[in-house]
């Protein structure tokens, strides 16, 4: 049986655990130049002992802690216990991450938590305008994890097992009533593999609190709702979407995170998220969301825009369906994208983002007269855009017409 005290991390607390059933929780920890200060909480054998904040470098502040603590449980050597422990954290802290020698290497397993949209342990960025189905997605999105299945043929979803719903705008009753919607008639959540959290501070205020959170949970998705509010009284500012992005990343998991765009970006042909230029620059993929107009009250769909990604290739525009029975159940299904902003050349590009077509397969897809098609594919292939890649065979086995492909895995920076 060890007698010495063992260190233990939990998101941003720190427990030195020493034999006979005796703890100190060291939390809210805050170094500066001259000060480590921490709330520091002392626990016998399952009961609190005492809770104070103290100065871990100031030897004033460890006599008046041991003190305290004597009067309280004499006949227990308090002050090497205080000495030892608070030594304990300052070596912890200060300890560099080293360098790492930088390796070529293949893909890793688990590399996509959506493969190509949203990349497992990253920031992934879903912005668009109000009302346009952003937060049902994100949670129909972790739904699909849960349960092991896609959300829709081209968003496969890696499995999970928690999920932490971070949340500046609705409450639980509400997401819990959209849970019931997208599961009732499936297979049901476990209980407890969504945890929502009611904020109303800015992210930067309580990161410790979740990041301890989300470490004793082990959740693998957090999502973010919403980014402008998560930033504070100044989320157009670089330094609150730096800040916020950062604090961020130092949480476990992958990051969806739900952002708007301003009145006048809305507006255009191809919007931005609401704030500084970090947020687009600082996440590692970003996913436009835009409301598809339809006549049945009952249907939304959302157009899915694949607007940056730092880890591979753009995936296709695509789109979710969500439709409503009478009984208020939600079915989500695959929709047709609106790329009617977009030209006819940055249509053909789209779709050929998602595989091979053929002048006949674009046609069919696109709505468009294959003559013009093949008129603009020859135009593409010449730019150095598109590329013949072989031909396609009938059920006979014969050879049809040719397949097209791209050359860039990317659509021009103007049309994205």
């Amino acid at each position: 049986m060890t007698t010495e005290p063992v260190l233990k991390v939990l998101g941003d607390s720190l427990f030195v655990v020493w034999p006979g059933d005796r703890t100190l929780e060291f939390t809210r920890i805050v170094e500066s130049k001259d000060t480590v200060s921490a709330e520091l909480t002392v626990v016998e054998q399952g009961q609190m002992l005492h809770w104070a904040r103290i100065n871990i470098v100031s030897t004033v502040s460890r006599n008046g802690l041991s003190k305290a603590l004597e009067d309280s449980l004499p006949g227990v050597p308090w002050k090497t216990i205080i000495e030892v422990s608070s030594r304990m954290i300052a070596e912890h802290l200060r300890k560099p991450e080293p360098a790492v020698e930088l390796e070529p290497r293949r893909l890793r397993p688990g590399r996509w938590f959506v493969n190509p949209f949203i990349p497992a342990g990253e920031i992934t960025v879903l912005y668009g305008d109000g009302g346009t189905g952003k937060s049902l997605l994100a949670l129909a999105i972790a739904v699909a994890g849960l349960l092991g299945h896609p959300l829709t043929p081209p968003w496969k979803v890696a499995p999970i097992d928690r999920v932490l719903y971070l949340d500046w705008e609705s409450d639980a009753e509400t997401h819990g009533e959209r849970l019931h919607a997208l599961t009732h008639r499936r297979e049901l959540v476990q209980k407890g593999a969504i945890l929502h959290r009611r904020l109303w501070r800015p992210l930067t205020d309580t990161i410790d609190v979740i990041r301890t959170d989300a470490a004793r949970h082990q959740a693998e998705l957090i999502i973010c709702d919403s980014l402008g509010a998560a930033c504070g009284s100044e989320p157009e500012s670089a330094d609150a979407a730096v800040r916020t992005l950062m604090a961020l990343r130092s949480l476990p998991g992958t990051k969806l995170l739900i952002a708007h765009v301003s009145k006048a970006s809305a507006e255009q042909q191809r919007s931005r998220p609401y704030g500084s230029v970090y947020v687009a620059n600082l996440a590692r993929s970003i996913i436009e969301a835009r409301r598809t107009e339809l006549v049945n009250s009952r249907v939304l769909s959302v157009s899915l825009y694949h607007r940056k990604t730092n880890t591979g290739r753009l995936g296709p525009s695509s789109a979710v369906t969500f439709e409503w029975d009478d009984d208020e159940t939600i079915d989500v299904s695959s929709g047709r994208p609106d790329v009617t902003s977009m030209s006819l050349a940055s249509q053909v590009m789209n779709a050929l983002l998602g595989g091979h077509r053929t002048t006949t397969d674009l046609a069919e897809e696109l709505r468009a007269s294959a003559a013009t098609l093949r008129v603009i594919l020859g135009r593409l292939q010449e730019a150095g855009h598109v590329t013949r890649v072989g031909t396609a065979e009938d059920a006979q086995g014969h050879r049809t017409e040719a397949m097209w492909g791209l050359l860039a895995r990317e659509l021009p920076p103007d049309e994205r």
